[in-house]
């Protein structure tokens, strides 16, 4: 954007390249860090989308230097406890995790897991209920992953 002047003004888009640019730049400490933020930022309009509100506030959290198995149990329950403080009580997650989509499929006949994957991706539960399964064994654990 140009300001009343010669001067250039920039846009946050979203914030996470801006935090990842703090930790690489100002936190040498490789010890687990959780970091939580809330901030406006802004979205570039469509075409043909005028008179649209383009600021948003986006919140999150990021928790560094740490991985696995532990560490994504450690956000679902962050998540998990503020919806709960909301007081939300009839809410879903959906988790795009492709290595733990990846072993639960692997549960399923190896001619299945593809058309249960894509399924699953495009939320087509009338499709996924309708594929040929060896046994209902197998057809109630593609739905209970859906």
């Amino acid at each position: 954007l140009q300001d009343s002047g010669e001067g250039r003004l920039g846009l946050r888009p979203e914030l996470t390249p801006s935090i990842a640019r703090a930790v690489v730049t100002r936190m040498t400490d490789s010890q687990p860090q959780r970091l939580c933020y809330r901030a406006n930022v802004f979205r570039n309009p469509p075409e043909g989308y005028h008179g649209k509100q383009m600021e948003f506030f986006q919140a999150g959290i990021e928790l560094l230097f740490a991985g696995g198995v532990r560490a994504d149990a450690e956000i679902l329950l962050l998540l998990t406890d503020c919806l709960t403080q909301l007081g939300l009580t009839d809410w879903q997650l959906i988790l795009g995790d492709a290595g733990l989509t990846r072993s639960l499929l692997a549960k399923l006949p190896t001619h299945l897991q593809t058309a249960v994957r894509d399924c699953i991706t495009r939320l087509d539960y009338v499709e996924l209920s309708q594929l040929p399964y060896p046994d209902d064994e197998a057809k109630n654990l593609a739905l209970q992953l859906f």
